[in-house]
């Protein structure tokens, strides 16, 4: 069994994803680690968000991954998760933190990934079909992040970001 913190959440997601038998006392979980998600020892995720990218009424997960690529897992509707290569590039940066919500009120979930030491944030517009489009360009040049808060500041019915 692989251990860490990626195992950790991803099993704790799995669980969740699958859904989970339950008495009155406690909730029972199974472990469906190495038949549910990809093998990935060397990753170290340090967040991870769970919307429905792929509109099919189930919970997707992102992860954001320290010093490796950001990830999309798409989950089959039975907690199977696929990883889908490069979805948000293929660029290896400090990422500490993701956020998911709907920043151009289009009805899609939008992503940002908050990045600390080499300060390198990434922001992606969530389209109808499950992919993203990259607009990085839209954020501070460089910053450095440690947190992501989001919120409607100024009563317009949209998020705003802050946090770095």
């Amino acid at each position: 069994m692989r251990t860490g913190f990626t195992a950790t959440l991803l099993l704790t997601v799995t669980a969740a994803l699958l859904g989970c038998s339950s008495s009155t006392a406690q909730t029972n979980y199974r472990d469906v680690t190495d038949t549910h998600v990809p093998s990935a020892p060397e990753l170290h995720a340090l967040d991870a968000t769970f919307t429905d990218v792929d509109d099919d009424g189930d919970l997707d997960a992102i992860l954001a991954v320290e010093m490796g690529v950001n990830r999309l897992y798409l989950n089959d509707g039975s907690g199977h998760l696929s990883y889908e290569e490069g979805v948000f590039g293929e660029g290896a940066y400090d990422t500490e933190h993701v956020v998911a919500t709907d920043f151009n009120k289009d009805g899609i979930e939008d992503v940002i990934f908050v990045a600390e030491d080499d300060q390198t944030h990434q922001f992606f517009i969530g389209e109808a079909n499950g992919n993203f489009t990259d607009a990085t360009d839209r954020l501070p040049a460089m910053s450095e992040g440690n947190a992501l808060a989001v919120g409607d500041l100024n009563g317009d019915d949209l998020p705003e970001y802050s946090g770095w």
